[in-house]
Order: structure tokens, then sequence, then C-alpha cells
């Protein structure tokens, strides 16, 4: 599936699988931008080092971050590490980061004050651009509720067969998988999550969105469709907050499933959208300033 969606829309380089070849892809860049999402979080570095902070940037390279993430409210690696950052940060022609708490991390432990917050890079484009790439020329929203629920639990399953007849909508599990012929294993069937275009596709076309996603989150927002997030203390609440804050979308979030009132009021996305035009030109002109 991923796969698939990046062989036609993106333009890759070679696999990078060791410190040689990486060398060599970086050799031929005039910028390295490093982003986003959580590629700061320190339970990452346990495994990756510090290559997703750019530190194999060569000196004539410009070396930017766009939205990195840490993914929550503190940095937590050892005195070393922090040491290293510190001085290599300072090599960036500009950081930016996704969450407020980025922002004080940068300040507070690598002594960076010269940090801007910008959307994330999905939040970029336009609802027109995701409708063509989900292949939807004539949006016409169905009677239904998507959820998206990367940690189920039987009171998440109660909310949403509770919001679902509530709100007179059919359920849709757009994470399922399904099974997509037999293995080469003896009989055992592989299973195939639905592809990018069709997740995108069952979002824009719902009537209501429910997830502990922070991406199903953003294109709830993008779509404008009516939603509640279920806080994911686990995966990082701080990521929620500072996306809904934004948006003045703060109520959004519920920490508590027996928080949730009934009926859910709607969204006034004309409000929503004049912020989103807002900071999505805020957050391109830090990139173009960034790459001059």
């Amino acid at each position: 599936m991923i796969t698939d969606f990046k062989n036609r829309h993106w333009d890759m380089t070679a696999p990078v699988k060791d410190q040689f070849s990486l060398n060599s892809t970086l050799s031929n860049m005039d910028a390295i931008i490093t982003g986003s999402d959580q590629i700061w979080n320190s339970a990452c570095i346990e495994n990756m080092g510090l290559y997703y902070f750019g530190i194999d940037a060569l000196p004539r390279q410009k070396l930017i971050a766009y939205a990195p993430s840490f993914g929550k409210n503190r940095f937590e690696t050892n005195k070393y590490q922090i040491d290293t950052l510190k001085t290599h940060f300072r090599k960036f022609k500009a950081i930016s980061v996704r969450e407020d708490d980025g922002v004080s991390i940068m300040q507070n432990v690598f002594g960076i004050d010269n940090v801007m917050k910008v959307l994330d890079p999905t939040m970029l484009m336009d609802k027109d651009y995701y409708l063509r790439l989900a292949g939807i020329k004539d949006l016409k929203p169905k009677d239904s509720l998507a959820y998206y629920i990367l940690d189920n639990d039987p009171q998440k399953q109660r909310w949403i067969d509770t919001l679902s007849r509530n709100l007179g909508l059919k359920p849709v599990n757009i994470n399922k998988p399904e099974y997509n012929g037999s293995s080469p294993i003896g009989k055992i069937r592989s299973l195939r999550y639905p592809s990018i275009e069709n997740w995108l596709k069952n979002i824009a076309e719902s009537k209501f969105v429910l997830t502990d996603s922070f991406h199903g989150t953003v294109f709830s927002i993008i779509f404008n469709r009516n939603f509640l997030t279920f806080g994911n203390s686990a995966r990082g609440n701080s990521r929620f907050e500072s996306l809904l804050s934004m948006f003045e979308l703060q109520s959004r979030i519920i920490i508590n499933p027996n928080e949730i009132t009934l009926p859910v009021k709607e969204i006034n996305y004309s409000k929503v959208n004049i912020l989103l035009h807002k900071y999505r030109k805020e957050s391109t002109d830090f990139l173009l300033m960034a790459l001059s």
C-alpha cells in the first residue's frame, strides 16, 4: 500500500541502508530539510542515533528543520547527546517545530530561541489537492461516521456505537485490514490495509470522524469534518493540544470518554479556515525564506 503510493507520487532517492550510501546521497544535495512528525522524539534516538537531526549534513549545505515533533513535552536522553545537539543546532539556517512544547524544548534544553511553530506539512496543501488525490470530483458526504482508532478498547468502541446511533450514521472502520488473496506460505491469507487514497476518501465523504490519531485529526480539519479526538497519552497528548489550540478547537479532544456530552456541536469552519489559511501562508513563507 505505502510502497505503491510512494512510487506513484514521490520522487525518491535510492534506498539508504548504511553510512556510505547516506553520505553518497547527501553529497548531491544543496539543502537538507529534516522533518516532520516525531523524528525528534527521544525514544527514536535509542535506535536511530542522531540521523534525523541532519547530523551528517555538509558545511556547504543549507540545513533546515521543518515541523519535526518531539512527541511529548520533554526530551529525555543523556548529557552527551544534548551537548552534541546544542552545538549542532547552531549549524541550521532555520529551525521550525510542530508543537508549542517543541518551541519550549528548543529554548530551554538547547538554548535556541529563534524557533518558529509551523503547520504539519500535510496541512500546507488544501482540501482540493487531497480530493484530487482521492479521485473525488464531486464531493457528496455520505451518512457515515468514519472512525480511525490506533489503540482501540471497549470504552472507545462503545462511543463509536453510541455516537453513530445518536447521529444516525453508519460506522465505518477506516483502519480495518482486508484479506488480499493467499500468502506464499501455505493457505495463510495475507492482510492489506486500505489504500491511502481510500483512507482520504472515507474521511472526506463522512459526516463525522472519531479518532485517536494526530493525522486523523489533521485530515478531519482539512476536510472540514465534524469530529472528536480521543486523547492518546501513550503516544503524546501535547501534539493534539498544540494542534487544536491553533484553531480554537480544544474542546474536541476527549481525555476521559465519560466527558463526552450529546449532542456534539457542529464546528464553525468559516473561522477555522481563516486561521488555516493564515498559518499555511506563514509556514510556506518560512520554507521559502529558509531555502532562499
